[in-house]
């Protein structure tokens, strides 16, 4: 359960340009009950999905579902953050640079 109530000012992902990691998280106040991030290709194709409880953060290493490096290039998320009935929303792009 969370500490206190979740309100999110902002979502981010860095760095970016990443060759290694990058963490997509939330500026704001509380943790998040439930944190899912999906990252697509820029053809709109799920590449890869997470979700975490409990955490202020999730952390993507450049792999697809399958384990398989992504190629250099532009990437979407769409991550989401909520406790209960409240529910955060948005979606931002990363860049693979290796």
């Amino acid at each position: 359960m969370a500490t206190s109530e979740l309100i999110v000012e902002r979502f981010y992902a860095a760095p970016t340009p990443f060759s290694d990691v990058v963490t997509l998280a939330y500026v704001g106040s509380g943790i998040a009950e439930k944190l899912s991030v999906s990252i697509y290709d820029l053809a709109g194709n799920l590449i890869w999905e997470a979700e975490e409880h409990n955490v202020l953060e999730v952390v993507w290493d450049g792999c697809n579902d399958d384990g398989r490096f992504m190629a250099n290039g532009a990437y979407i998320y769409v991550v989401s953050a909520s406790t209960g009935d409240c529910v955060f929303l948005d979606r931002g792009k990363v860049f693979i640079l290796r």
